[in-house]
């Protein structure tokens, strides 16, 4: 897991102020958010779970989302 978790947080990519970012619930539901840069985005930006697409999002629960 630890290894997952490394290798999503390498690939983190962090949206700019104001821009929409996508995410995923634990349910596996997609969602869009804008970026405020408060502590629940940095989180997600940590985990490298900021998405551009909501394609992107559903993946990425698919390979990362156990590890987290």
């Amino acid at each position: 897991m630890e290894l997952l978790r490394r290798e999503s947080r390498a690939k983190a990519w962090k949206p700019e102020e104001g821009e929409v970012f996508w995410s995923i619930e634990t349910t596996g539901r997609a969602y869009d958010s804008i970026w405020e840069g408060d502590n629940i985005d940095i989180m997600y930006f940590h985990n490298g779970h900021t998405h551009k697409t909501k394609d992107e999002s559903i993946e990425w629960g698919k390979k990362y989302g156990k590890a987290f």
